[in-house]
């Protein structure tokens, strides 16, 4: 089959030169070749194509720079065509998208997500168009489930003018009223008009309906499974039905299947991508699923700004549970009134502490979320554990995933402008090696999405309680506020004892470092607390992860310190951003340069090298939060590698914390001497070596695609 290349600014396009230029994004790959194309797969297009092996993520896949070949404000097309191997059954999700590496942070622009098959190649194409170029840019291609292999045919991507119709600004016009907006909505179609985002799924129909279950109407439904994430599942681009200023209704009928205990929560979410790279979320509704019967998901949804893209999705139950869809409608209802647009909740002060505080009634006014828990009682306490505090205690269970734990709505109980102070002490059970991060932190349900504001993090430990105490403020109350208590890697149990909130007054001290513009500490002092790790991990946070101090008794696999008689271990890590990390708000300023010196080793990997970051987490009263790389270095399991870099604040956030990520999950990263100094020599505010290191994320890794969590 034939394909355009002209104007191609793919270099190596038909990977006639095997991968150069061409990058592997933490995976494996291959060029397959005549005669000995992989499993006697013929090319569609030339004599070559890539097939993207080992992937143990979704967003593993095959990657190129082209910021230097792409200018703003030009629309360019790409084509290609995809296949995938391996353990799929019906269709797998695969897409082409940018990364693009901002001074903000990385964004991403999904240019096109199509359902690929092992049975033929399908073809991708879709359009983007950039109004600025303000970093370095990659195309990427990838969206399988871990374990399948990504097959990708001769690259082409070309400028091309779109006539005066396309390029205009978009406007829709609303369809009647009444009208279901979604295509295909009872999957007659097969999958005709859906995609499957980064998951396998098949539309069943009378000869094979899936374990038996029958459709809630008509004569099929679609199933989605070998999911690894909870926002992985089937969606429906509703760009061109839909308009801003209209209110939509959404019927759907959902059910779940595989390793559910009792019940899973299903989520119905539209997603609005803008030019300027924002993303933002609307939840619609969502509702608690069974293997017993259909449920019905519905509710309603509104904008007010005429997004780029606009997408229909489900998600929300835990990676490996299988969701059935049925029956899908959206309808346009009315007009919404301008002066509708904002709804003001009305918020009472709390008192000295939330209802059902110290779980004396069980679990009431408390939700689990997406794991199992209970609160155990005298005598019968779990594991012989006896309560720190009270009689009582909650056991959070059978969780698949860090984020998972207990939660509370406080949104009736918070006033905007007040400071809460959080209290509570937690204790960890399971496959726990030294100790395990627990955290506790407030999510937003603000209209653009979730917002996550850290109250504390502490590593807690199997064989006492640790005290979990930190404090928050809300300039303002956008959406429903919840607090969650969170963090142990899966597989580990999180026991939390009686739960204070309450409003507290800040001491002029403690609101001098809120707004802290003081002088920076004095040239040459490390501002780095135990930096050697003598005292353990004190002054030192596990995020989402387990980890301890190797000494001269116990040394982890026998490797020996760079220097002195310690090192920090990190393990049983799921995500490359879990890790070690430290805050260091009081100890840095803005306007002075920083520089960072740190000795680090890998162990467990699979690969001959990884690739670490030391980075700052910048956190500010607005909700917002930003990702710094300030230090990166290549490091293997045989020895000890240095990583180096500097650091300059123009502003002082609300707080700043510094760790380390980067390893792929599994990793066991090894950690010794961390020194940061201030440099009396100041780099001037924006100098080269910081803005190569500015990486600021939007929302980063573990709050990508903010519906994550």
């Amino acid at each position: 089959m034939w394909i355009n290349t002209e104007g191609n600014i793919i270099r190596n396009y038909d990977f006639s030169n095997d991968l150069s230029f061409w990058d592997l994004d933490n995976c494996g790959g291959l060029v397959s070749k005549n005669p000995d194309y992989y499993s006697g797969i013929k090319p569609i297009s030339r004599k070559n194509y890539c097939v993207v092996l080992n992937r143990n993520s979704y967003w593993q896949g095959l990657r190129q720079d082209i910021t230097a070949r792409v200018s703003p404000g030009a629309t360019y097309t790409v084509s290609t065509y995809v296949r995938v191997w391996g353990p799929v059954r019906g269709l797998s999700s695969v897409q082409a998208q940018l990364t693009i590496w901002v001074t903000g942070g990385r964004k991403f622009v999904l240019i096109r997500r199509v359902n690929a098959s092992k049975d033929k190649w399908e073809i991708l194409e879709g359009t983007f168009s950039l109004q600025t170029i303000p970093g370095r840019i990659y195309i990427d291609f990838e969206g399988p489930p871990p374990g399948v292999d990504l097959l990708i045919s001769p690259v082409v991507v070309y400028s091309t003018d779109l006539d005066e119709h396309e390029s205009g600004d978009k406007i829709n016009l609303p369809i009647s009223v009444g009208d279901n907006i979604i295509l295909n909505h009872d999957f007659m179609g097969g999958l005709q008009f859906w995609n499957l985002y980064a998951c396998n799924g098949f539309v069943v129909t009378e000869a094979n309906y899936f374990e038996g279950v029958q459709p809630y109407s008509g004569k099929n439904y679609c199933v989605t499974l070998d999911r690894t994430h909870d926002w992985q599942g089937l969606e429906q681009e509703i760009t061109n039905r839909v308009s801003p200023g209209f209110i939509y209704d959404f019927s759907a009928f959902v059910r779940v299947w595989g390793p559910v205990q009792e019940a899973a929560k299903v989520q119905a979410t539209v997603r609005l991508e803008y030019p300027d790279l924002e993303t933002k979320y609307i939840i619609i509704e969502s509702v608690i699923a069974t293997k017993e019967n259909w449920e019905k998901l519905e509710g309603t949804f509104s904008f007010m700004t005429m997004p780029k893209l606009a997408t229909i999705y489900f998600e929300g139950p835990d990676p490996g549970i299988i969701l059935l869809i049925d029956s899908v409608v959206v309808t346009c209802v009315s007009h919404e009134q301008e002066n509708e647009n904002v709804i003001n909740l009305p918020i009472s002060i709390g008192g000295s502490s939330i209802e059902n505080h110290d779980f004396s009634d069980g679990l009431h006014y408390w939700e689990l979320d997406n794991c199992g828990g209970y609160v155990p009682k005298s005598p019968d306490y779990y594991k012989g554990v006896q309560p720190i505090a009270g009689k009582n205690y909650c056991v959070v269970l059978n969780r698949n995933s860090y984020w998972q734990g207990l939660r509370r709505d406080i949104t009736e109980s918070v006033s905007a402008g007040t400071t809460y102070t959080v209290s509570t002490n937690v204790r960890v059970w399971g496959p726990v090696r030294g100790l395990s991060s627990v955290q506790a932190q407030l999510t937003i349900w603000a209209p653009e999405g979730r917002k996550f504001v850290l109250i504390r993090r502490v590593n807690a430990s199997m064989d006492e309680w640790e005290k979990l105490e930190g404090t928050f403020l809300l300039e303002s109350i956008p959406g429903r506020v919840y607090i969650d208590f969170e963090g142990p890697p899966p597989g580990v149990n999180l026991l939390i004892s009686p739960v204070m909130v309450y409003s507290s007054g800040l001491n002029e001290q403690e609101k001098k470092i809120r707004n802290r513009i003081d002088s920076p500490i004095s040239s040459g002092g490390n501002i780095i607390l135990n930096h050697d790790f003598h005292e353990g991990l004190s002054f030192w946070n596990l995020h989402a992860c387990n980890g301890f101090v190797a000494t001269e008794s116990n040394y982890y696999e026998g490797v020996q310190p760079y220097s002195g008689k310690n090192y920090c271990v990190t393990l049983d890590r799921t995500e490359d951003w879990q890790g070690l990390e430290q805050d260091i708000t009081d100890s840095v300023s803005p306007r002075s340069t920083y520089i960072i010196s740190a000795f680090l080793r890998v162990w467990g990997a699979d690969q001959e090298s990884c690739q670490i970051n030391a980075a700052l987490r910048l956190e500010y009263p607005n909700f917002e939060t930003a990702k710094k790389i300030i230090g990166r270095v290549t490091v293997k399991a045989d020895s000890w590698v240095m990583l180096d870099g500097t650091f300059l604040l123009e502003t002082m956030p609300r707080q700043v914390i510094f760790y380390f990520d980067g390893p792929a999950p599994g990793v066991v990263l090894l950690i010794d001497s961390v020194v940061i100094e201030e440099h009396k020599d100041s780099v001037e505010v924006g100098s080269s070596m910081d803005k190569i290191h500015e990486d600021n994320v939007g929302n980063e890794a573990y709050t990508n695609h903010i519906s994550h969590h």
